[in-house]
C-alpha cells in the first residue's frame, strides 16, 4: 500500500508523461508540417533541386530538375551529365563533381540542351551534407543573364575605343579587340588577371593606373598623370605610355563605376584613346596660330579681323591702329558703323555682297576715315572665314592715298609740261607778229583819218595785250625755264607783294591779313615766288564776296617750310577738286584757267608741293618747301 505522498507522487509522475507524450505528439505533427511544406517548395520551386549519395544515385530530385534533364529513376547523375550538357562543359563538370567529396562545395557553370536541340546556362551550387552523407544540388537557368552578358561583351569588344573592365575584386573581365590592337595582348591571356597585371603593357610594370582610382585615393598615381579629372561618377586623365606604339603613345583615359542593381560598387570600365595625333595636330595648330599671329600683328600692312554681318572687329594689328588712330582696345568688339570707318556708309554692304559672292576680293577701292576724321583712300583685299561658324573675315588694306595724290601729281606735271614745251616752242614765234601788230595799230590811232575808229583800235590793242598776258603764263609754266635759286626770306616776299595784293582788296571791300612767322630761308627765286603768291591771292580774292578777309602767312614744320593763303569764300566745288592745277581748269567767266597751273610748275621748279584744305567756310592752300641743304 501507497501512503498519501507516494500516490501523489504517482500521479504527478503520470501526469508529465501524458503532458511529455503530447509534446512529442505536436512536435511530430509540425515534423510532419514542416515536411510537407518542404516538399511543396522543393516541387514547385522553379530552381532545379537534386539529392545523390556520394557514388552520384539520385535519391531525390524536384519536379523542375526532372523535367529539364527528363530524368526517369534509374539514372546517375553521371549519366545525366555525359548525356544533358555540351560537350564542352561536360569534362569541367565531372571534375567539379569529383573534387566537391574533397572541397565539400563547388560553383559551377555549364550548358545542358534542351528538348528543341538549342542549350541553356545553368549556374549550380553543390554541397555535401555531412550528417547525412548526401550530396545536394541546387541549379538555376541563367541564360538570360549570360545572354545579357554576351550582348554587353559584343558592345564592348566592338567598340571603336580601347577598353578593359576589371570586377570587384580588380580582375580582367573584358578586354577588347581595340586594346588587343593598342597593346598587342589578346583578350584569351589577359582575362582573369588581377594584381595590377593589366597595366603591365602600358608601363611595364604592376601598379594602380585609372580604373584603380575608382575605389582608390592614390595621390602619387594621380601626380604621374599629365592631367586628370574627379568627379562625382568618373574621372578622366592623360598620360603618356612608353610601351605603347614604336615610341610611346599619349593616351587619354575614362574611368567609370560598374554598379549593381542596389547600387553597390561591383566594378570598373574604362575606355582608352591614343590622342598623339591629336597633341601633335594641335602642337602644329599652336604653331601655325603663333606663325599667323606674329605675322598679323607684325606686318607693316593694315590688316583686321572682322565678323561678316555685323563687322565687329575681332582682331587688328598695330599697322592698322597706327593708320586709323584708335588703338587696339577701341577696335575690338565694336562695329565699322559705330567707329564711322568707311567714308562712305553704303560701302560696307557693297563690299559684304561682293565677299559673299566670290569668297575672295582683291584690289577693291574705298575710303575710309580715321579716328580725326580724316578721310584716306584705301586698297583692299579680303578673304572669307569661318571661325567657330560664324562667317568671318580677314582683311589686308594699303592706304594709298599718298600714291593717288602722287599719281595725279605725276598726271598734272605731265599735262604742265607738255603746255610748257608747246609755250617753248610757238610762243615766241606768236609774240614778234603780235607785237608789229601792236605798233601799226599805235600808228593808225594816230592818223586823222582813223579818229572815228579809235575806240575799235584801243579794243583791237587791249585783246593783243590779253593774248600777251596769255601767252607769258604759258612761258611761265615751262619746265626748262632757268630759275635763280638764292637764300631768300619768304616773308620778304610776302611783304613787297602785299601793297599789290591790299590794293585789289581794297577796290573789292576786302582785307588782307598777314600772319608771318619768320621760317627759316629756304633756296627760292623772289621774282617767281612773288607770282605765285599773287596768283594764290588774286584766286582768293576773286572767291570771296565783299567784308570777307584773306590771310597770307608762314610756319614752320618738322621738314618743311609752309606758305599759305587762306580765303572765306564757298569752298571748291567737289566736282573740281580732283583737277586742281590742270591748265584751262577755270570756273571764271574770263578766266584762262592758267593761274593755279602757274604755281604748280613754280613750285615743282621749287623742289616744292601745293596742298589744300576745302570747306564750305573757305580754303586754304599750302606750299610746302624743303629745308635748305646743309652746308
Amino acid at each position: 500500500m501507497l501512503n498519501n505522498d507516494q500516490h501523489d507522487d504517482v500521479v504527478k509522475y503520470i501526469q508529465k508523461i501524458e503532458e511529455l507524450e503530447k509534446l512529442l505528439e505536436k512536435e511530430r505533427r509540425l515534423h510532419l508540417q514542416a515536411d510537407q511544406q518542404l516538399e511543396e517548395l522543393f516541387d514547385l520551386s522553379s530552381d532545379l533541386f537534386v539529392i545523390t549519395d556520394k557514388k552520384g544515385h539520385i535519391k531525390r530530385a524536384n519536379a523542375n530538375f526532372i523535367s529539364v534533364t527528363n530524368y526517369t529513376g534509374g539514372e546517375t547523375i553521371t549519366e545525366i551529365i555525359n548525356n544533358k550538357l555540351h560537350p564542352d562543359d561536360i569534362e569541367s563538370t565531372l571534375k567539379a563533381m569529383r573534387r566537391v567529396v574533397r572541397d565539400r562545395k563547388q560553383n559551377l557553370v555549364f550548358r545542358y540542351r534542351n528538348d528543341d536541340g538549342s542549350f541553356s546556362w545553368c549556374s549550380c551550387n553543390i554541397i555535401v551534407s555531412k550528417e547525412e552523407d548526401v550530396v545536394i544540388g541546387v541549379g538555376r537557368n541563367i541564360t538570360e543573364s549570360k545572354e545579357s552578358e554576351r550582348r554587353q561583351a559584343d558592345i564592348i569588344n566592338f567598340l571603336p575605343d580601347a577598353t578593359l573592365v576589371i570586377d570587384q575584386n580588380g580582375r580582367v573581365i573584358a578586354w577588347n579587340k581595340a586594346i588587343e590592337e593598342m597593346t598587342g595582348v589578346s583578350s584569351e591571356y589577359m582575362l582573369g588577371k588581377g594584381n595590377y597585371e593589366y597595366s603591365l603593357p602600358f608601363y611595364g610594370e604592376c601598379r594602380p593606373i585609372l580604373i584603380d582610382l575608382i575605389n582608390l585615393n592614390e595621390s602619387e598615381i594621380e601626380d604621374s598623370y599629365l592631367s586628370l579629372h574627379r568627379d562625382y561618377k568618373r574621372i578622366s586623365a592623360e598620360s603618356f605610355c612608353p610601351l605603347i606604339g614604336s615610341s610611346g603613345a599619349f593616351l587619354y583615359g575614362t574611368a567609370s563605376p560598374l554598379l549593381d542593381s542596389n547600387g553597390k560598387l561591383v566594378g570598373a570600365i574604362e575606355s582608352i584613346r591614343d590622342v598623339s595625333f591629336r597633341r601633335k595636330t594641335e602642337a602644329a595648330l599652336r604653331q601655325s596660330e603663333e606663325k599667323f599671329s606674329k605675322a598679323f600683328h607684325g606686318s607693316p600692312i593694315m590688316m583686321c579681323l572682322a565678323t561678316l554681318e555685323e563687322g565687329i572687329f575681332i582682331d587688328v594689328n598695330e599697322a592698322f591702329c597706327r593708320v586709323v588712330g584708335y588703338t587696339r582696345e577701341e577696335m575690338i568688339g565694336r562695329t565699322s558703323t559705330e567707329l564711322n570707318f568707311y567714308a562712305i556708309p553704303d560701302t560696307s554692304r557693297s563690299y559684304r555682297k561682293l565677299l559673299i559672292e566670290k569668297g575672295r576680293i582683291e584690289h577693291y577701292s574705298f575710303g575710309f576715315c580715321k579716328k580725326s576724321g580724316q578721310v584716306r583712300d584705301g586698297l583692299l583685299w579680303s578673304q572669307l572665314l569661318d571661325i567657330d561658324g560664324s562667317s568671318c573675315h580677314i582683311a589686308c588694306i594699303i592706304d594709298i592715298t599718298e600714291q593717288n595724290r602722287l599719281e595725279k601729281e605725276m598726271a598734272r606735271l605731265d599735262r604742265l609740261k607738255l603746255v610748257g614745251e608747246m609755250a617753248a616752242s610757238i610762243g615766241h614765234e606768236i609774240r614778234n607778229p603780235m607785237t608789229t601788230i601792236r605798233g601799226f595799230l599805235q600808228l593808225l590811232t594816230d592818223k586823222k583819218d582813223y579818229q572815228d575808229d579809235f575806240a575799235y583800235f584801243e579794243l583791237m590793242i587791249e585783246e593783243l595785250d590779253r593774248a600777251n598776258s596769255i601767252i607769258s603764263e604759258y612761258l611761265g609754266m615751262a619746265q626748262d625755264k632757268l630759275v635763280d635759286l638764292q637764300p631768300r626770306y619768304l616773308d620778304q616776299a610776302v611783304k613787297s607783294i602785299y601793297p599789290m595784293i591790299q590794293a585789289d582788296a581794297n577796290i573789292r571791300e576786302m582785307a588782307v591779313c598777314l600772319d608771318l612767322s619768320k621760317p627759316p630761308i629756304p633756296l627760292i627765286d623772289e621774282k617767281e615766288i612773288r607770282q605765285m603768291i599773287l596768283n594764290l591771292a588774286r584766286n582768293g580774292l576773286e572767291a570771296m564776296s565783299p567784308g570777307g578777309t584773306l590771310t597770307i602767312g608762314t610756319q614752320t614744320g618738322p621738314k618743311e617750310i609752309v606758305l599759305y593763303v587762306r580765303d572765306e569764300g564757298h569752298g571748291l566745288d567737289p566736282s573740281i577738286v580732283d583737277k586742281i592745277g590742270t591748265p584751262f581748269l577755270t570756273t571764271k567767266e574770263k578766266g584762262t584757267g592758267l593761274g593755279l597751273a602757274v604755281c604748280y610748275s613754280i613750285a615743282a621748279r621749287h623742289h616744292a608741293t601745293i596742298d589744300f584744305e576745302t570747306s564750305p567756310c573757305g580754303t586754304t592752300f599750302y606750299v610746302r618747301f624743303p629745308f635748305p641743304p646743309d652746308d
